[in-house]
């Protein structure tokens, strides 16, 4: 047994399947992981191999809570690979971002969250890695309800409308440029809105004027 994981190497074993006298060779390893991921909540994945002679090897990785899902008033907590770990929580857990608008489909622990829109699975995972690739911080709310008009929330006081997926990487990078920048006022709260052709309209919320 090796890897992350809360779990002790019994717990890992037992949840496994796998019992002493087994035959190595013959064994399905993707049963194996299969029942490791459905009985264990904290393992985002699972790697078994076999060793010589007769070595069985399982390699765990432990779940990160990575945001909330917003549902009917409750909150689900997912990991990076939308694994609900998480589940019926009264208040969102802190420190992670808030997902609007996705609306799950019968969302369970120990399951991927799934929308009713498939589209909107994708859009999820491309925002979440995003962020992460760009280690964008603050962002509190992610509100995915129109696909159209998807907007994120920095530091809860600046809304960064991204409009559609299309050149969402760039978008929203682009964005964090812009907060960055050296002369962005550190206060400031309001609207940034990208437009097409990879301009950004700034909007201050005391204020109807914007600056390109």
């Amino acid at each position: 047994i090796s890897g992350t994981a809360p779990y002790s190497q019994e717990e890992i074993i037992a949840a496994s399947g796998v019992k002493s006298g087994d035959n190595i060779i013959r064994m399905d390893t993707k049963k194996v992981e299969q029942n490791v991921l459905e009985k264990l909540v904290n393992v985002e994945s699972v790697k078994v191999s076999r060793g010589f002679p007769a070595e069985l090897k399982i390699e765990v990785t432990q779940c990160v809570p990575a945001a909330n899902i917003e549902c009917g008033g409750k909150y689900f907590v997912i990991s990076k690979q939308r694994k609900i770990i998480e589940e019926n929580l009264s208040a969102p857990k802190e420190n992670l971002p808030v997902i609007y608008g996705f609306d799950a489909a019968n969302p369970e622990m120990n399951k991927p969250a799934n929308s009713n829109d498939s589209e909107k699975d994708q859009i999820v995972d491309e925002i979440m890695t995003t962020i992460g690739n760009l280690q964008f911080e603050k962002i509190n709310k992610i509100d995915v309800t129109d696909r159209l008009a998807i907007t994120l929330i920095y530091d809860n006081r600046i809304n960064i409308r991204l409009g559609s997926r299309a050149d969402l990487e760039y978008k929203t990078n682009f964005a964090k440029a812009i907060i960055h920048g050296e002369n962005f006022p550190p206060s400031f709260q309001g609207d940034i809105i990208m437009r097409e052709g990879g301009e950004a309209s700034v909007i201050e919320k005391s204020s109807n004027t914007s600056t390109k």
